[in-house]
């Protein structure tokens, strides 16, 4: 743990010092490190010229981590933040500083509906790969309209039976389209 903490320390200090074209790829493993929300917002405010940014699994990472990505390093291209907890308003900002991204990775963002799509479809021409896997607010109309939008076709993984614990859905016979059914919901 000690030797990878100072490997990351010597990484983002070389980061940070030479403001190149660079990938950096953070994942959360409870057995190598924790990385705190600070640490990531020091890279999102330092490292300006950020091309991938991966986040998936990692813990806090929030709407104002997302926010501060989006204003810094608009030359972001590839971003995951899978199960990060994060609301439509974060998406929403990424996609108007960050156009020119061609692959985001939302999976598992139980919060998420059609306006960050919409904002997605409307400011991210270049988009070419969507993971959505678990966002069971997104409808397949706003998918649509991105995929309109779009200068290339877009690759889009949106399967919806990967949503919270507990939650039950239902397949609607007459759209297609996974809905949540309470318990109060007559079948």
């Amino acid at each position: 743990c000690f030797i990878f903490s100072y490997i990351l320390s010597c990484t983002l200090a070389q980061l940070y010092n030479k403001k190149y074209n660079c990938v950096l790829c953070i994942y959360n493993y409870v057995f190598i490190l924790q990385i705190s929300p600070i640490v990531v917002h020091l890279i999102t405010t330092n490292c300006l010229n950020i091309e991938t940014l991966l986040l998936a699994g990692v813990k806090d990472i929030t709407d104002d981590i997302v926010f501060s990505l989006a204003h810094n390093c608009q030359k972001l291209r590839k971003c995951s933040l899978r199960n990060c907890d994060l609301t439509d308003s974060s998406i929403c900002e990424l996609s108007m500083y960050c156009n020119q991204l061609v692959m985001l990775a939302l999976a598992g963002i139980h919060d998420l509906t059609d306006k960050c799509i919409i904002s997605l479809a409307e400011n991210c021409p270049y988009i070419k790969e969507l993971y959505l896997s678990g966002c069971a607010k997104i409808t397949k109309a706003a998918l649509r309209y991105l995929k309109d939008c779009a200068v290339k076709s877009v690759w889009i993984k949106h399967a919806v039976p990967n949503a919270p614990i507990g939650l039950l859905m239902a397949k609607d016979l007459d759209t297609g389209e996974y809905k949540r059914m309470d318990s109060t919901d007559a079948l």
